[in-house]
């Protein structure tokens, strides 16, 4: 009895199938149109999807931590810290002062790069360019570009009484940008000893009629370890009143003669000597150049009392780090 009932059950499913298909194809076909089975919901907020898979933060999180964690936690308690330093002073930031260090940032770019001289609208629309470019070079998107410019005016808040500008500095700084500067080659070598020799080689080579700039160019891309050893030791041009380069090689700029190598002299990574390549001569500054060489000189030394600013608090920050991957790259990328 029990076999004829799966026989007349087979005999029925048989019925049913649609002409000219078997049982198994029908079953085949039927099987296909029931619904698969929901894919696994992700573990977590989704970041981003990959063909269509999900990827979530949790497993994004451990390698940007190693990638720049240690930049941004660092960013993130110098902000508390300046935040807490400002208060502590009655010190308020609000969207005028932000907006200023940006204005002042554009300024500074436009005055470094020295570019758009022939109209204020295009200065400003060249270093808007600028700053986008070194806005993606330093990974800096809406967000960290903010926190900076928040970061920054308060520090500037923090430290503006502190800063002064003595007369002598404007002084020092009127010679450099409009008093006559020289334009040299420089080699730079470890030892004395190898200073002096290279220099006897380069004058022996003049004596035996060589073209001296020619063959100083040359032994700088050869054996000098100072960074113009690419450009074959050619400097921006010199003030000598610029304290950025060694006295004693500025000491020497007013006596220099074309073709006459230099005496050797110690500087901060050994011995140099330098060769003069030409001279800038002095042009006579503009009615209201003091003032805005005063202004520049107030600016750079506010942004030094920052960063020392910046570097007390951050001293003074007890940072302490949970995950494995944020404490690699804390310890493998320490604070400046």
């Amino acid at each position: 009895m029990t076999r004829c009932l799966i026989v007349a059950s087979s005999v029925a499913i048989g019925a049913c199938a649609p002409a000219g298909k078997s049982v198994d194809e029908w079953r085949a076909v039927d099987t296909a149109r029931l619904p698969s089975a929901s894919p696994p919901r992700p573990a977590g907020p989704v970041a981003a999807t990959v063909n269509g898979e999900p990827i979530t933060w949790q497993e994004l999180t451990p390698a940007l931590s190693e990638l720049a964690g240690a930049a941004v936690l660092r960013d993130v308690a110098l902000d508390r810290a300046v935040r807490a330093a400002c208060r502590d002073r009655g010190l308020r930031l609000d969207e005028r002062l932000i907006q200023a260090e940006e204005q002042q940032l554009l300024d500074s770019i436009g005055r470094d790069t020295a570019i758009g001289a022939e109209s204020p609208g295009s200065r400003g629309a060249d270093s808007g360019v600028l700053l986008e470019s070194i806005r993606r070079s330093r990974g800096l998107g809406d967000v960290r570009y903010r926190a900076l410019l928040e970061r920054n005016a308060m520090l500037r808040a923090l430290v503006r009484d502190s800063v002064q500008v003595a007369g002598s500095e404007v002084e020092q700084a009127m010679l450099i940008r409009y008093g006559e500067r020289f334009r040299v080659r420089v080699i730079v070598a470890a030892t004395e000893r190898e200073a002096v020799q290279a220099r006897r080689e380069l004058e022996r080579l003049a004596s035996d009629g060589g073209a001296m700039d020619v063959a100083f160019a040359r032994a700088a891309t050869l054996e000098s370890i100072d960074g113009s050893a690419s450009r074959g030791g050619l400097l921006e041009p010199i003030s000598p009143a610029d304290p950025a380069y060694p006295a004693s090689l500025r000491d020497l700029l007013p006596h220099l003669q074309p073709n006459v190598i230099s005496p050797v002299v110690p500087v901060e990574r050994g011995f140099a000597f330098v060769l003069l390549d030409s001279k800038v001569p002095a042009t006579i500054p503009p009615e209201d150049a003091a003032e805005l060489v005063r202004a520049d000189v107030r600016l750079r030394k506010e942004r030094l009392a920052m960063e020392a600013e910046a570097r007390r608090l951050l001293s003074r920050m007890r940072v302490e780090t949970m995950d494995a991957s944020l404490e690699w790259s804390w310890r493998t990328f320490p604070p400046p």
